[in-house]
């Protein structure tokens, strides 16, 4: 049960009816039961026959530790952890419960989310970060950087919010795309499991109205996390939120040469202004490149003597390593060239990952529309700007389900490696994911304001083969 669970009165039900009086209201009273449904009166017995519903509970107050715990009831399972993830080719030799500063139920979450051992951005910035040093990271996309932010900000979230205000926003992360918002939410979510805090996400595509709803209530924003363009809206036209930056503790940047890349350098200039001085705040700046541009952000927002942690080192950039093609063709030709070129690639392999590129929303539209009259790829999945944010999140979702899928298919396999050999472990694994099926999924890409591309698909398979047309 969870701890706010018997505040207020609750509404009564029509005896013996699953269709009478409504339910009580957990969160302080409310309205009572409606009048139970009338049932067919039984020839014999009349036992179930629906009655009048129960009278309207109390209205009881809310205490704000209880509306903060609305938000993301807290769990109180007493089941054993599951077992940890095998380490990965990412992971280091160091392990959550060595890093000093971690709370225990940050722990609980940790290992619900069956993390054992850390990154190495993980093991080398959650010290510096949690000694309260800003920090600039430069780590690889996917090795783990979420939560090398997100641990150190929910500790000292936990230890800020006792004294913070109604509508204070105590933490700020800024990320570049929708979809990578939605992901830092969820994942902040996960690891507030046992410490439930209020976390509110704004992104463009969604009712800033609805955003504005759970900025005006009347508790602290412990976590808000945001793309710059919504940001920015809130700031100019949202009463009240300007003056909730003032309390701001922590400002950490996500992906910080992807939001210039993408041409949010003045949104960034605009921001930094309204939030407290460096000197008051604690700013974490996490990017897979540090180019000048990000290091002329790091000057501006880090405060001197900041921490540089660097886990890549001066190796070749990726897209050297990856084999790559040029075909010039007349416009004309191009269909048919994409489509040969796509054939090539996918003929000998039974799992495979396409991703096509396109210069605009109506281009993607109808070349979507041609490969499905196809019928040579699957379903074809299309994302662009005239796809509403719903079908574009709906996508996402669909995505994150068939990736927790195949990490539970990999773990099964892993396991059998243990016990046999790595050849029969990794045909094991193929035959796995052949059942699984192509499902097809769709990402969305993108690009500065200037050059916009939009995808036209993804087959999520494990071979994967990048195609940008451009005229």
């Amino acid at each position: 049960m969870s701890s706010f669970s018997q505040q207020g009165g609750g509404g009564g039900g029509g005896r013996g009816n699953s269709n009478g009086g409504g339910r009580g209201n957990p969160n302080g009273g409310g309205r009572g039961g409606g009048r139970g449904k009338k049932r067919p009166r039984p020839r014999n017995n009349n036992k179930n026959g629906g009655g009048p519903g129960g009278g309207g509970g109390g209205r009881g107050p809310i205490p704000q530790q209880q509306q903060q715990q609305q938000a993301t009831p807290m769990a109180t399972s007493s089941q054993p952890p599951p077992d940890p993830l095998a380490k990965g080719k990412n992971s280091s030799d160091s392990k959550f419960t060595e890093v000093a500063g971690i709370s225990a139920n940050r722990r609980r979450a940790l290992a619900d989310m069956r993390f054992e051992f850390m990154t190495e951005v993980q093991a080398q910035t959650l010290p510096v970060c949690l000694s309260g040093v800003d920090t600039l990271a430069k780590a690889k996309t996917g090795t783990g950087k979420t939560l090398a932010f997100l641990v150190p900000a929910l500790e000292i979230i936990e230890k800020q919010k006792a004294s913070a205000r109604p509508r204070d926003i105590l933490t700020l992360v800024l990320s570049p795309t929708r979809e990578l918002a939605a992901q830092i939410e969820n994942e902040a979510r996960k690891l507030t499991k046992f410490d439930p805090i209020n976390i509110i996400c704004v992104i463009g595509g969604t009712n800033i109205k609805t955003d504005q709803r759970k900025l005006a209530a009347n508790q602290p924003v412990d976590l808000l996390v945001a793309t710059p363009g919504r940001l920015i809206d809130h700031l100019e036209n949202t009463p009240g939120i300007a003056e909730a930056f003032r309390a701001m503790k922590i400002l950490i940047f996500d992906e910080a040469d992807q939001l210039l890349e993408m041409g949010f350098k003045p949104e960034i200039d605009k921001i930094l202004k309204y939030v407290p001085p460096k000197e008051a705040r604690q700013t974490l700046l996490f990017s897979a490149t540090v180019p000048k541009s990000v290091q002329t952000i790091a000057a501006n927002a880090l405060r001197p003597g900041f921490k540089y942690v660097d886990t890549v080192g001066e190796e070749e950039q990726t897209h050297l390593h990856v084999k790559q093609e040029l075909v010039v063709l007349p416009l004309e030709k191009q269909v048919a060239g994409l489509a040969a070129v796509l054939h090539r690639c996918t003929r000998d392999e039974s799992n495979f990952k396409v991703i096509v590129f396109f210069t605009t929303a109506r281009v993607t539209g109808f070349m979507a529309q041609l490969f499905t009259a196809m019928g040579d790829f699957g379903e074809v999945l299309e994302i662009h700007s005239r796809k509403s944010q719903s079908a574009r999140t709906k996508t996402s979702e669909q995505e994150a389900e068939a990736e927790a899928e195949e990490e539970e298919g990999e773990e099964e396999e892993e396991g059998e490696e243990e016990e046999g050999e790595e050849e029969e472990g990794e045909e094991g694994e193929g035959e796995e994911e052949a059942r699984g099926g192509n499902e097809e999924e769709a990402r969305v890409v993108r690009r500065t304001r200037e050059e916009k591309r939009d995808l036209i698909f993804r087959l999520d398979l494990p071979r994967f083969v990048a195609v940008a047309v451009v005229p």
